[in-house]
């Protein structure tokens, strides 16, 4: 998963280091499965230094995403042999990396998670055994830039607010949700329905 791998890269004092895979990870299934594997919580390879705090929490939270889709996929497997699903960002690069992007960084709000990401099936077979929209690689660039529109109005909107940073991560989430339901599934289950 290399999307947002350019995220955050501000020059800050080296040392922060911190687990990639986080303890409560380490908890039930996900835990069982990487012991399964071999890890540890406190093998060196899951200790990590990055440049800033912001830096390991966009980490810790890309491997968070990365374990749920491996166990999401575990468990299809069973039912549904060479099927997968795979994260769909609706919030892609060019709002995390556009115009308002220190307010998404002051929200403390970060690409990987769930109100920012959705399962979705991995290929056509996918698509049709698990009755789940596609995945669509890529940008949408107008819906991207209509999101990048709608959060500076949400800014200006809640600016002045005593609660600023629970409003508008409350509203950049239903933004997110609406995006989802209204205006990119819709397409995704329209472009790749079986003709």
């Amino acid at each position: 998963m290399t999307m947002f791998g350019i995220f955050g890269r501000k020059k800050k004092p080296a040392g922060v280091s911190v687990e990639v895979i986080p303890e409560e990870l380490w908890q039930g299934e996900i835990g069982q499965a990487l012991r399964a594997a071999g890890m540890r919580p406190d093998d060196p390879g899951n200790i990590v230094s990055f440049p800033s705090a912001r830096d390991a929490w966009l980490a810790q939270s890309r491997v968070a995403l990365e374990l749920r889709v491996e166990a999401e996929n575990a468990k299809i497997q069973r039912a549904h042999p060479d099927c997968s699903v795979a994260p769909m960002h609706i919030f892609t690069e060019m709002v995390w990396n556009g115009p308002h992007r220190q307010l998404l960084e002051t929200l403390k709000l970060i690409p990987y998670d769930e109100w920012n990401v959705r399962l979705v099936a991995a290929d056509q077979k996918s698509a049709e055994a698990l009755k789940l929209p596609r995945i669509y690689q890529g940008e949408i660039a107008h819906f991207q830039d209509h999101i990048n529109a709608l959060l500076g109005e949400l800014q200006g909107q809640h600016r002045a607010s005593a609660n600023f940073r629970q409003d508008m991560t409350r509203d950049i989430w239903g933004l997110a949700n609406y995006f989802w339901e209204d205006q990119i599934k819709p397409g995704l289950l329209d472009e790749h329905a079986p003709a």
